[in-house]
């Protein structure tokens, strides 16, 4: 099945983001907020003769789809507001990660 998947919630998330240099830890509480996911979504259903009638769920994404997210760190101020920049850069980087994945490149880590 191919579902059209669209989420606009309000959805909040608490990332903890953990630094470390040299001997001295770093923490910092990054807040998501205003999370919103467009995109095409396949589903494969494995059916089995028994209840529950389902063996196994597999999905995954047709496309890239959109994601777009606001970051604050601390929950203080918002990261993402003015800084149009980064959102396009995240997303090239997502963009190449997506692509070496589909073409089962080796990554460097």
């Amino acid at each position: 099945y191919q579902i059209d998947l669209r989420y606009t919630g309000g959805a909040h998330m608490l990332l903890m983001l953990s630094l470390k240099f040299g001997i001295i830890p770093l923490v910092a509480p990054i807040g998501v907020r205003d999370f919103d996911i467009d995109g095409e979504l396949w589903v494969k259903l494995r059916l089995i003769p028994t209840k529950p009638f389902v063996g196994a769920v597999s999905w995954a994404f047709v496309a890239l789809p959109k994601i777009k997210f606001m970051l604050s760190p601390f929950r203080l101020f918002n990261l993402m507001g003015g800084f149009v920049n980064i959102r396009e850069a995240v997303g090239k980087v997502e963009g190449d990660f997506y692509a070496r994945w589909r073409s089962n490149e080796q990554f460097p880590f």
